[in-house]
């Protein structure tokens, strides 16, 4: 039977013979329909283009390793800790050639140095001139090894980066799938207090069980009813907060 034969079924049947004032008859029946029309779309999502919905119901070590990869691609952050160390590369390669800055030389021309209107002649001079910085000359030295002690902090800084990535993605990722098993015992717990509901509710009209019973099935299922939209609610936290690390959906990470 399709799912939208029981849909029909219900909408025909989901009324009640007796007790029509009961408290909780019209939520009740609004939740029987619109958990079956969510199960359809759930079915025909999870069917599109052939392909079985993806399940998380434990922890893949092989999916994780993916996950990681996608956040450390994606997650903006992680540029600037790559950005710095280039950076501070850079900053190396210029302090091992600063020592030309501590060096000056200079030359002089002089193309008529001592002429002599008489005798139409000129002297032409020329002048080289060194000058040495000493004590910038005699710094290099340690500003390359701060240069160089700065490269290493920006490195420690990344490799910390990539720690935190994950182990951030690693515990987000725990926690939704700790959520996603929640969730499908709450559904499933949901299913069969309807499922008692709907039997005890049966009875009830054949006379078999008392009200109390009745009420005591309709307020269970309700109750479960509340607790699975809880859990949906927290698997989709946990989902969201998984996926800023990611920068897409987990469905896209393969």
């Amino acid at each position: 039977m399709g799912m939208y034969s029981v849909i029909q079924i219900l909408m025909k049947n989901a009324h009640f013979h007796t007790l029509i004032d009961l408290p909780g008859v019209v939520l009740l029946r609004f939740a029987l329909i619109s958990g079956c029309f969510i199960a359809f779309l759930a079915v025909g999502m999870a069917s599109e283009n052939g392909k079985p919905a993806r399940t998380y119901d434990h922890f893949d070590t092989d999916l994780a390793e993916k996950l990681i990869a996608a956040a450390w691609e994606r997650y903006p952050a992680n540029r600037t800790f790559e950005s710095r160390v280039r950076t501070a590369e850079e900053q190396v390669h210029q302090t091992r050639w600063s020592y030309l800055n501590s060096v000056n030389l200079s030359y002089l021309y002089t193309p008529d140095f001592m002429s002599t209107a008489s005798t139409g002649t000129s002297d032409q001079r020329f002048g080289l001139g060194l000058a040495i910085n000493v004590g910038g000359l005699l710094s290099v030295p340690s500003r390359i090894v701060q240069a160089e002690e700065g490269l290493k902090i920006e490195n420690a800084m990344l490799a910390t980066q990539r720690l935190f990535i994950r182990k951030d993605v690693l515990q987000r990722y725990a926690r939704f799938v700790e959520q996603y098993r929640v969730c499908t015992l709450r559904t499933q717990t949901a299913r069969e207090f309807q499922d008692m509901l709907m039997l005890t509710k049966k009875k009830f009209e054949e006379g078999e069980v008392q009200l109390d019973r009745y009420t005591l099935a309709l307020t269970s299922y309700s109750d479960a009813l509340v607790a699975q939209v809880g859990a949906e609610s927290a698997l989709e936290s946990n989902r969201a907060a998984l996926e800023e690390l990611l920068g897409t959906t987990i469905e896209e990470v393969q």
